[in-house]
């Protein structure tokens, strides 16, 4: 065995052997302690016998009890065996050992996964925008020095969505090329700049949700950052919205309340939605097909073989897998402008919209715009959801203005909410019918106080009195 047992090694030539377990030899002289069996052959014990020795009647040679000073030595050589074996110098034969810079790093996540992933780990392929975002210099790290170097970086908000923007595969296949070109040529400086308040808000949300921040893109896709954009079939608002979604996330849809319609409140409820899908699949990019086709979609798609180059279902529809191609190409637009021959503008005047919470009672929109000094149709284009231009006692009570207007005194909105509404911006679908039985008024005076004939038609945009 090479001097080697067990591992341990080989047994320095002036350790104690073992055969101290027997303790001293018995002498030859005395028959009775070579072996009690013969001495006394009432104690035999032919159920002992040992077949090697070649003694049919068992009767082979038995150990003496050992003497405390075999019991001792035992001990120290035991002890002189373990040091031995703990110290021992490395051996010819023994493996290399493993450098200490070679040793498993402990792992670390930036959130707590989730309880039950929708997602194998191996199911999609690694993007580089889903690789740990601490890895990344443009992460958070250079974004948070600059806010410190810049008072206006929060103000741009193409300055902090480049912080939160995951790193962008630019040269992600043909389609993402195709988009890229197609964007490049639909003047993105307008389009940013006209978009650049709800940009504001909307970066600012998705950065306080820790989501990635392709997502603050998605409204440029779905509305052109329209708060009050309809689309065919049904969705509607800056997030296009349908209305059984808006429901499932809490928002109100209904006949005086839209809150698809409501910069603020679809908002919240896109961020909601939009972490929720993030955290079932993991991946943005699953998340944006579910947010486009619905997340039942996503996971049957993903219990089918079907998948494209980079792992991702390639049989969903073509609009659903193009949606992440449009996502992926407004972010290498946004994060290198110059190498896509394009120039941004400069956006650190901009002021997101702020909310101003509104005592109770109603409101006509003519006459909060004219109490607060604003103009009626910005005052709609925030808060669209509150249907016929009126905010009932029962909607809520957040309302925006641009943040770039002084906030309303307390004093004048009590006041306003105690008088009674004096004028009212006609909107599609108004009557007079309507809107008498709404003011508690007569449709006679509506036509008298606004010198309206019987045959007269509403148009919209107009404004009655609702009062002499």
């Amino acid at each position: 065995m090479n001097g080697r047992m067990n591992g341990c090694p080989d047994v320095p030539p002036d350790m104690p052997t073992l055969s101290v377990i027997s303790g001293p030899r018995p002498s030859s002289a005395d028959p009775s302690r070579a072996n009690p069996s013969r001495a006394n052959p009432s104690r035999a014990n032919p159920s002992r016998a040992n077949p090697s020795s070649g003694d049919p009647s068992g009767a082979g040679p038995s150990r003496a009890s050992p003497s405390p000073a075999s019991l001792f030595a035992l001990v120290i050589a035991f002890g002189l065996l373990l040091t031995a074996c703990g110290h021992r110098p490395r051996h010819p034969s023994d493996p290399p050992a493993l450098p200490e810079s070679t040793a498993t790093p402990a792992l670390t996540t930036r959130d707590p996964p989730p309880a039950t992933p929708a997602v194998e780990p191996n199911a999609i392929a690694p993007d580089q925008s889903e690789r740990d975002p601490r890895h990344r210099p443009d992460h958070r790290t250079e974004g948070a020095a600059e806010r410190v170097a810049n008072p206006a970086f929060e103000r741009d908000p193409l300055h902090r969505l480049r912080t939160i923007l995951l790193a962008p595969t630019c040269d992600d296949g043909p389609s993402v090329e195709r988009w890229l070109v197609r964007y490049r040529n639909q003047r993105p400086a307008d389009r940013l700049r006209a978009a650049a308040p709800l940009l504001a808000l909307v970066v600012e949300q998705v950065d306080r949700a820790g989501l990635p921040g392709q997502f603050a893109l998605i409204p440029l896709i779905e509305s052109d950052f329209q708060p009050l954009a309809r689309g065919r079939n049904g969705p509607a608002g800056l997030w296009q919205f349908m209305p059984a979604t808006a429901r499932g996330h809490g928002l109100r849809v209904d006949a005086r309340f839209d809150g698809r319609l409501s910069v603020l409140t679809a908002t919240e409820a896109a961020i909601d939605h939009l972490g929720h899908l993030h955290r079932t699949f993991g991946d943005w990019r699953l998340a944006a097909m579910a947010y486009n086709a619905g997340e039942h979609r996503v996971r049957s798609a993903l219990r089918r073989p079907a998948r494209d180059a980079s792992g991702l279902p390639s049989d969903l529809p073509t609009i659903t897998r193009n949606y992440v191609d449009k996502l992926k190409a407004l972010a290498c637009l946004i994060t290198d402008p110059v190498g896509n021959g394009i120039e941004l503008p400069d956006l650190s005047d901009t002021v997101a919209p702020k909310p101003v919470l509104l005592p109770e009672g109603s409101f006509a929109f003519a006459d909060l715009a004219e109490a607060i000094g604003l103009d009626v149709v910005r005052l709609r284009r925030l808060n669209g959801g509150h249907r016929h231009d009126h905010i009932d006692s029962d909607t809520p009570r957040t309302l925006l203005i641009p943040g770039d207007h002084p906030t309303p005194p307390a004093a004048t909105l009590a006041a306003l909410a105690q008088a009674p509404a004096r004028s009212h911006i006609v909107n599609t679908g108004d009557s007079l019918w309507a809107l008498a039985r709404r003011y508690r008024v007569s449709v006679e005076d509506l036509r008298r106080w606004n010198r309206l004939p019987e045959t007269a038609i509403l148009q919209p945009g107009q404004r009655l009195r609702l009062a002499p």
